[in-house]
Formats: structure tokens, C-alpha cells, sequence
């Protein structure tokens, strides 16, 4: 096949449009520049390109995101803002710019790139310094411009009154490290202290006719900031944590709720509420979420299976009442499912799943979690399956809410006031587990975020019965006999758990 000859001048045209394109391709795929107004706003991140060797910014992006106003001229490329309070205007191919009608020279014309103007970001940052933020500075932990530094470390603090609790969070300048802070309480009093920090006093000073929160006090010494915070009522669970992405501090408060009451009742109708008279039992999966399958063996049927003998024996022998999320196979949202333990009243929630992991069908054993925001990646993987169900569901916007830092840090808070309960109670279930279930073994106690547990007002337990994954263990589990020793095994932990609650709560033994 005879070569194509290019004539001169279509290589020059070739010439001009690769030109153009990699002009083009330079501006789209451009990068940022990271700028702050204050040390306490967000991160704004404005365009910049690579022009001659040099970082350029784009005006547009910048007088939109950071002017009083705004406009564009396109047929003459002239752009007029308004940055605290003065007028400034910059052309598009010239080396002049305005600001409140006094001209000014640049040692560069302005380029215009796509539908924008451009600026060298050396000289922009020298014209913002003179004219507008003469404190402008460069935070390199953060490779950050920030406009107006704060002359305090400490800035805003927001009190956002929640359903179940008062967060309250704190802006800070930089990363305070968790170990520099400190919380104690005194009554309906909440102090922290941070060391190494600085704060406007007058500024943070505040009262409040309403909400939970009514003063906030600070006090500034020479090595730390130390803030008070008075609230309506006593207070006694509260944590904190410290967010270095954001330098924001979060301090997260809710009303202690014990199993047993910290009280002394002589009243044996008031004392009996407390007694475990309910427990909810909870089938993972169901209807058109089958759960992990192997083959026709699936984990919503054999869930279902095994707490429904498990029911069957706690009412036959303890007297209690026992609730189901599902008794049949249907699909229940997980939401749902913690409504109906708190509705009815529940003491105890457990909820009975089966394992499996991808690549390793020698894994296998019994593992019981508590809920927790934190756990190892195994955890967190096991976790991210069992909540994936969630994309069954139809309304799965409720769950932004409930899986918001706040709402979450305050949902695995409202857990810990039960969390000495659940961990006994799951020490109980595999130690049965490893008595019983000869042909398993335990795997533990785990921690790992799972949605079914959040928001239930009990102690609770999510316990994964064996790894479909494995050969043996499927071959178990696929049998009616061994389920029979699960629903045994989850029986006599139960039976264990509430003997020894009801004594705390009776007095007696």
C-alpha cells in the first residue's frame, strides 16, 4: 500500500490543531489551587492551569466563589467584582487591572483560556495583599491559602440539638492532637480543655433561653483554653472527638440511660420494668434479599430456621415473651427492624446471621459483634455486606441521616450505655458456641458498624453462626440437627445472661 504524502502546509494546520487541542485539554483537565476566606471556612479549590512554565488562576472562578459580586463582559473580556468592598476589573489580553477606579500595571497581560481569564498566581496573590488581605498567608500543612488568617486557634462553635443528643462542635485553625484535650463533668456542668489553643472570650461567651445547651463560658490561660458548657439538666455520657481533615473538634453528649436504675426502689412494680420479660429475635435477610447463598442453600432460610427453635425454647422454659422481626420469608428493611425491638418494649436484641469470604474456603467458625464505628478491615467488610441490603429497600434516603457522623457517633454512644450488657451477653453466646458446636469453632468477640443494630435501646448482638464459604461448614449448616444446636447454644446464653441481669435488678442471689 502506497504511503500518503502531506503537503507543507497541512502539517502546519496539523500543527495548529494539536495545538489547540492540548490548549484545550490543558484548561479541562486543569488543576486547583486550595484557598480558605478564613481559617475556619472550608477548603475552596479554584482553577489553575500551567501557561509558560508558570501556575495561572482562573479570575472567574475565584471573584465568583470569593467576590461580592460578579459580571462578564464576553465581547470585550472584562470582568468586574466587588471584593470587601472595593471595585475591582481586570481586561482579558491586557496588563492593566482597576481597583476603585485607580489604574494598575502587571508585569504580564491577562490570558484568555476557554470561556475564563487568567492571572500568573504569584501576581494575583501580590495584588490580593495589596489591595484587599494584607495578612494573606500559606499554610503548607495543609497546602492552603488562607485570606484572613484568624488571630485565634479556636473560632466558631455550633450547638446542633439533635433527636437523641447535643452535638457541639468546635473550628479550629489547625489539627489539635486528642491526647492535648480534655472532658470531665460536674453535674449539668461539661468541661474541655485544649491545650496549646487561643480563643476570643468576649466572642465565645453565650447564653441560651431554650435547648439543651444554656451557657457557654471560656477561660484563657497562658498554656491552655479551657471552655464550660452548662446544660439543662444533668449530664453524665458524653465523648469527644477530634477530626484533623477538618480541624474540627466534636464533643457529643446524650442522657445516660442504664439497664438497671441507679436508684434505690423498693417499689417492686417500678423495679420489674427492668426485668428481661421481652427479647426480639431477629432472621437476617428475607423475601428478595436472600442473604449469601450457596447453590439452593440460602442464609434467609437457615436464619429463619434457627430463630424460630430458638423462640420456641425460650418461650417453652424462660416465660418470656418473644418478638419476631420475621416469622416467614419477607423482606424487612433494616431500619424497621430496631423499630419493633424499641416498640416492643424490648430487653434483649439478637440478631442471627451466616458468614462467608470470598478466596478463602478454609475459614470457618462462629463470630458474635457488638456495635461499634470502628473494627478491623475483616469487620468493616463483613459489616459493608450485611449493610448493602439497604439497596433493596425503596426509601433508601432515611438512611443519610442515621449514617451521618452526628446521628451515628451519638447512635454508638446511646449503645454504650449498654455495651457492659452486650459484651457479657456475647462472651455468653461463644462460650456456648464452643462447648456445643464440636465440628466449629469460636472466632471471638468482634466490633463492626452494622445498620440493624443502630438506634436499638437494649443491649444487642449481631452473631454470624458459621461460613457458608466452607465445605464442612455448609454441609452443617444445611442440616436441621445442627441449627438445633445453634438455637441450643443461643438458649442457654440467653438463659445464662438473664438469670444473672435479673438478680442485679431484683436483689437477689
Amino acid at each position: 500500500m502506497r504511503g500518503r504524502i502531506i503537503s507543507k502546509s497541512n502539517k502546519i494546520k496539523i500543527f495548529i490543531l494539536i495545538s489547540i487541542i492540548l490548549l484545550i485539554t490543558n484548561v479541562l483537565f486543569a488543576d486547583s489551587v486550595k484557598i480558605k476566606r478564613t481559617s475556619f471556612d472550608e477548603t475552596e479549590y479554584i482553577f489553575s492551569s500551567q501557561l509558560y512554565d508558570y501556575e495561572w488562576i482562573s479570575l472567574n472562578h475565584f471573584l465568583k466563589t470569593f467576590g461580592d459580586e460578579f459580571d462578564i463582559d464576553y465581547d470585550n473580556w472584562i470582568i468586574k467584582s466587588v471584593v470587601k468592598d472595593k471595585k475591582i476589573t481586570f481586561y482579558g489580553g491586557s496588563a492593566f487591572y482597576k481597583v476603585d477606579g485607580k489604574l494598575y500595571h502587571l508585569p504580564a497581560p491577562i490570558e484568555r483560556v476557554g470561556n475564563g481569564l487568567y492571572i500568573p498566581f504569584a501576581e494575583f496573590v501580590r495584588i490580593l495583599k495589596i489591595h484587599f488581605y494584607n495578612k494573606i498567608e500559606y499554610n503548607k500543612e495543609i497546602d492552603t491559602y488562607i485570606l484572613s488568617p484568624a488571630e485565634y486557634s479556636l473560632g466558631i462553635i455550633k450547638v446542633n440539638e439533635l433527636r437523641n443528643g447535643t452535638m457541639i462542635q468546635i473550628m479550629a485553625d489547625k489539627a489539635f492532637r486528642k491526647e492535648y484535650c480534655k472532658i470531665w463533668n460536674t453535674g449539668n456542668w461539661l468541661y474541655f480543655t485544649v491545650l496549646g489553643a487561643s480563643i476570643d472570650i468576649d466572642k465565645t461567651k453565650k447564653k441560651y433561653s431554650r435547648g439543651d445547651v444554656r451557657e457557654i463560658d471560656a477561660i484563657q490561660t497562658k498554656e491552655s483554653v479551657q471552655l464550660s458548657f452548662k446544660f439543662r439538666n444533668n449530664i453524665s455520657n458524653y465523648d469527644f472527638d477530634v477530626n484533623e481533615k477538618s480541624n474540627t473538634i466534636s464533643i457529643n453528649v446524650r442522657k445516660a440511660k442504664a439497664l438497671v436504675p441507679n436508684v434505690v426502689e423498693n417499689n417492686k412494680d417500678i423495679r420489674s420494668k427492668w426485668l428481661i420479660d421481652t427479647i426480639v429475635l431477629d432472621a437476617g435477610h428475607g423475601g428478595k434479599d436472600p442473604g449469601t447463598s450457596y447453590g439452593r442453600l440460602k442464609e434467609k432460610d437457615i436464619v429463619l430456621d434457627i430463630v424460630l427453635k430458638l423462640g420456641e425454647l425460650l418461650e417453652k422454659y424462660l416465660d418470656v415473651k418473644i418478638v419476631y422481626t420475621r416469622k416467614t420469608d419477607k423482606f424487612i428493611p433494616l431500619w424497621k427492624r430496631t423499630q419493633m425491638a424499641n416498640a416492643s418494649n424490648g430487653k434483649l436484641f439478637v440478631s442471627v446471621h451466616v458468614n462467608a469470604i470470598e478466596n478463602s474456603a478454609a475459614t470457618f467458625g462462629t463470630e458474635t459483634y457488638l456495635l461499634a464505628p470502628r473494627g478491623t478491615k475483616k469487620a468493616i467488610d463483613i459489616a459493608a455486606v450485611e449493610n448493602s441490603v439497604i439497596r433493596l429497600e425503596e426509601n433508601q434516603g432515611r438512611y443519610k441521616d442515621m449514617l451521618s457522623p452526628q446521628q451515628y457517633i451519638l447512635a454508638t454512644m446511646a449503645q454504650r450505655e449498654f455495651m457492659k450488657e452486650s459484651q457479657e451477653l456475647a462472651k455468653l453466646v461463644e462460650t456456648q458456641y464452643s462447648g456445643r458446636l464440636k465440628q466449629s469453632k469460636s472466632r471471638g468477640l468482634r466490633q463492626a458498624s452494622f445498620i440493624v443494630l443502630i438506634g436499638a435501646s437494649m443491649p444487642c448482638i449481631l452473631t454470624e453462626v458459621g461460613f457458608i464459604t466452607n465445605k464442612n461448614e455448609r454441609i452443617n449448616l444445611a442440616r436441621s440437627s445442627y441449627r438445633s444446636k445453634i438455637a441450643l447454644s443461643l438458649y442457654y446464653a440467653i438463659k445464662k445472661f438473664k438469670i444473672e441481669q435479673d438478680k442485679k435488678i431484683t436483689g437477689s442471689g
